[in-house]
């Protein structure tokens, strides 16, 4: 038996994310050979989301489940909206127990639905500088960028960056997320700041900054499309993420016998709310009681992905805190 146990500096809050299992994607007609290529794109798409990796769209494994993509589908339909002019959007359903059997049997961990916002700022700048406020024109651009946040599963806080007169990108990226923190500081939620640029010649320039643990990631891309531009930069800082999220609990989903004990339970009530904060986290296989005495209960608890994946769920949850005194016990904080 494993006891649980680690310090964190300020929680995280988690957003619990729906529709992993789903995918909406274009396609070209209404044909079964275009229905048939819609749910190969959206296993991608659903793949991506619940595992928080894309490079894993390219591993064996996944190709191998791929090929029998339609037998874990449930439900597939044409969206009300499209034409034979614009195309259509075709829904599909995959069943989660399958799926999910089938990805763990495979060794493939799964993100949980506890998520961190990624918390974004993004720049629209017009060709002599000045810093465009989101209307008719720039909308497209903040519209690319949720979509693209959901079909990551990813939560998205987009906050507002005060039009201003231009400046180079990288002292923007540098005024909206300020320096990184030192080692010992708080390294507080993923963030993401963009700033996309038109040109003379009509090409859009994409400046990056993601951080991730306290650690920024920088990078640009140049291209003719700001809605691709915008598209291509989220789903690298969705994978930054869930990188930074994920690495914890990949070791295959094995299960691990977990100890965890939480005081501050103070009536039925309280319990209840334990019970439903360790029961909601899709890692945990099973949860018993091994101990219960004034307002402290051992909880016991099997887990995939073990001590790492549970510590991140109840980070993220926030719900718990740990005890600097004691590593074995966690703390029930008021609602």
């Amino acid at each position: 038996m494993l006891v649980l146990g680690a310090l964190f500096a300020s929680p995280l809050y988690a957003v619990t994310v729906d529709g992993l299992f789903s995918a909406a994607v274009p396609v070209a007609d209404r044909s079964s050979a275009e229905t048939e290529h819609g749910v190969g794109e959206a296993f991608n798409e659903v793949i991506v989301k619940l595992t928080g990796r894309s490079e894993l769209l390219a591993d064996k494994r996944v190709r191998k489940l791929a090929a029998r993509a339609r037998s874990l589908v449930t439900v597939v339909g044409q969206a009300q909206s499209g034409n034979a002019t614009d195309g259509y959007r075709l829904r599909v359903d995959f069943d989660s127990e399958a799926l999910t059997a089938a990805l763990r049997q495979a060794g493939i961990a799964l993100w949980s639905r506890d998520r961190p916002q990624l918390t974004t700022w993004l720049v629209v700048e017009a060709v002599d500088g000045r810093h465009l406020a989101e209307d008719e024109i720039t909308n497209p651009v903040f519209t690319a960028l949720a979509q693209s946040a959901s079909r990551r599963g990813l939560p998205l806080l987009r906050k507002p960056a005060a039009p201003q007169a231009g400046g180079e990108p990288t002292a923007v990226l540098a005024a909206l997320l300020g320096p990184d923190p030192t080692p010992d500081g708080d390294v507080g939620e993923p963030q993401l700041a963009g700033v996309l640029s038109q040109r003379g010649d009509g090409d859009w320039v994409a400046d990056w900054r993601v951080r991730v643990n306290g650690l920024s990631t920088f990078w640009n891309a140049r291209g003719a499309d700001p809605l691709t531009l915008t598209a291509s930069g989220l789903g690298r800082a969705a994978d930054l993420v869930a990188g930074g999220y994920t690495t914890a609990g990949d070791v295959g989903g094995e299960l691990a016998n977990i100890e965890l004990s939480v005081d501050g339970i103070r009536s039925a009530a309280d319990y209840g709310r334990v019970l439903a904060i360790l029961r909601g986290f899709d890692i945990v296989e099973k949860l018993g009681v091994s101990q219960a005495s004034a307002d402290r209960v051992r909880f016991t608890l099997s887990v995939r992905g073990g001590p790492p994946a549970i510590r991140q769920s109840l980070q993220l949850n926030g719900q718990l805190q740990p005890n600097p005194s004691d590593p074995a016990l966690w703390s029930l904080l008021s609602p």
